[in-house]
């Protein structure tokens, strides 16, 4: 067989299985289990769709969470002192 006859048999076969697995993907019902990537902005302007999605956010806000839980923890444990 040719070089260009064996380039060119791989290239179909690279397309059909990148097309069946585009296909599976689109009919296995894979939008359920997707997680999106929201931040601070998205968050807020979800509004109560954000309540039980699956979400990512950035470190940074992660960070900025967790520095203001800290702070709400020892807020919490000064007013019973």
């Amino acid at each position: 067989m040719k070089p260009s006859v064996k380039t060119r048999n791989f290239a179909i076969g690279a397309l059909l299985v990148a097309a069946a697995a585009f296909v599976a993907i689109t009919t296995g019902g894979i939008g359920e289990n997707l997680v999106y990537y929201w931040g601070p902005k998205e968050l807020r302007e979800a509004g109560n769709k954000a309540v039980g999605a699956t979400i990512r956010t950035s470190r940074k806000f992660e960070a900025e969470t967790e520095q203001r839980l800290k702070k709400a923890i020892e807020e919490y444990k000064a007013t019973f002192k």
